[in-house]
């Protein structure tokens, strides 16, 4: 396949750009019944943008071998000519042909993710290819390895992949990199490498999957497809942050922008309109829907909507991505002539449709927050997060018995829903820095922890955010402010 992906290379970067064509090698289990011989190699091709790019050959020298070391020195040629052969003290430049392991099922570094490269094979990439501070980056980033890769010999970094999963394992193992092997250092017994022994730098997660698709033309468009999928119609009247109405459920509509949160501000905003409107009078309800929520939102968002006294709902809108796929599966050739008639109400959508494409409340958590001097400890009382469609019956089942059983054994119920969460104890309103992590490290254990402590080395008001990533791959924040040390 190499040869049809190389006609590619060959046309972004130009054929007087490639340099190399380098043969991965490692030994993996052959099947018993296979036909052809076992594959134990992988092509890796080597371009530059221009003529100047960066090579640093010495940052991957290997060791020589024995008889290399044995022959140097002064030695005959063919011709009985003499001439000296030296050996650098870092040893040899590398072949274009790479011996290194593929990962082994027990090895630290494996993630069982099914494409997971080894470290060591990006490391060579890498300390190759960059220098300390430059940007790598990674568009089919897996598991990861990239980023953590780069990340321990101090470059920067950008990983992007269309796949939830590895987004969410790739988050993980940099949560957790501490743990992993130090590199860039090279030592003679693999087994006693140290660890790298630090936290991650602050690193910004971003969703793009909301974007505006092709088959809509408009913000209007893309508003009223939302609102049909809701089951609600467009406001016969002009407002200019209310935009459908559910006549059955008295349900006046707001509808989020796709391609940024919701926020406390908007919702304020949203609620003095509604406010000045027949329908508040009429104790109607306001249901703000949203593809993504500013940290503490909701708990905010609960408290204002009972100073100003009104009912309100907030809603997940289902990502852009999983609606498509949805509806191309269903209506197949006819998917852009639906979206059309869907967005222009020509048709509405079904019960069928409604029930996989739900709108669901965003996550709620309950935290208990203890501050003694210079200390605080924060601790989960309670989570929870609406369950995928097809497991309505159980998140019934579990939210019953959730009421009627004390606080401190709800702890195994909401607990397995969580897979980590993170704590940033003086944020700066910026950059979420994961100043404490804890997750599930063993699934079916249960072994997350569910307390954070900290101390502060002065007294003062800081600014905590709290973050909670459940296992379907949704994020809860809540924010609190604490005053320390008096």
């Amino acid at each position: 396949m190499v040869h049809y992906v190389k006609l590619m290379m060959d046309e972004i970067f130009g054929r007087e750009n490639f340099k190399n064509e380098i043969v991965w090698c490692y030994a993996r289990p052959a099947s018993p019944n296979q036909k052809v011989f076992n594959r134990g190699h992988s092509i890796l091709l080597f371009y530059s943008k221009t003529n100047e790019y960066v090579l640093n050959l010495d940052e991957v020298r290997q060791p020589y071998n024995e008889s290399t070391i044995a022959r140097a020195g002064y030695m005959s040629s063919a011709h009985g000519r003499k001439f000296v052969r030296e050996i650098h003290p870092e040893g040899k430049i590398p072949e274009d042909w790479w011996e290194i392991p593929y990962l082994r099922p027990n090895s630290q570094e494996n993630l069982n993710y099914p494409t997971q490269k080894p470290e060591k094979l990006l490391e060579r990439i890498i300390l190759a290819s960059s220098n300390p501070g430059d940007i790598v980056a990674d568009f089919f980033c897996g598991s990861g390895t990239t980023a953590a890769v780069a990340e321990k010999l101090g470059r920067r970094w950008v990983c992007v992949d269309m796949s939830k999963y590895a987004i969410h394992v790739t988050r993980k193992r940099l949560l957790d990199i501490k743990n992993s092997k130090m590199l860039g250092i090279k030592v003679e017994d693999e087994s006693k490498r140290p660890k790298y022994g630090k936290p991650p730098r602050p690193f910004y997660l971003i969703t793009v999957a909301n974007y505006m698709s092709d088959e809509f033309e408009s913000r209007k468009e893309v508003v009223d497809f939302i609102l049909n999928l809701y089951g609600a119609a467009p406001m016969k009247e002009i407002y200019k942050h209310l935009h459908g109405i559910k006549e059955k459920a008295k349900e006046v509509i707001h509808v989020g922008q796709i391609n940024f949160p919701v926020t406390l501000a908007e919702i304020d905003e949203v609620i003095k309109e509604f406010k000045e409107t027949h329908y508040y009078e009429d104790n109607w309800t306001l249901a703000i829907l949203g593809w993504d929520w500013a940290p503490d939102t909701f708990e905010r968002a609960m408290d204002l909507w009972s100073e100003k006294k009104i009912n309100m709902r907030l809603l997940h809108i289902p990502p852009i991505k999983t609606i498509e796929d949805f509806l191309k599966k269903k209506f197949s050739k006819n998917y852009v002539q639906k979206i059309k008639e869907f967005a222009n109400f020509q048709q509405a959508f079904d019960e069928e449709i409604r029930k996989h494409l739900r709108f669901v409340e965003p996550g709620y958590v309950n935290l208990d927050v203890k501050v003694s001097g210079l200390k605080v400890t924060l601790e989960i009382k309670d989570f929870w997060v609406r369950l995928p469609h097809g497991y309505e019956d159980l998140e019934e089942k579990i939210r019953k018995r959730m009421e009627e059983v004390s606080q401190e054994k709800r702890k195994k119920y909401f607990a397995p829903f969580i897979n980590y969460w993170a704590v940033d104890w003086n944020y700066d309103g910026v950059v979420f820095k994961h100043d404490f992590v804890s997750f599930d490290k063993k699934v079916g254990e249960n072994s997350i922890d569910l307390v954070a402590i900290h101390e502060y080395e002065k007294p003062e008001e800081y600014r905590i955010v709290v973050k909670i990533t459940d296992i379907f791959g949704g994020e809860t924040s809540k924010e609190l402010t604490v005053k320390v040390g008096e």
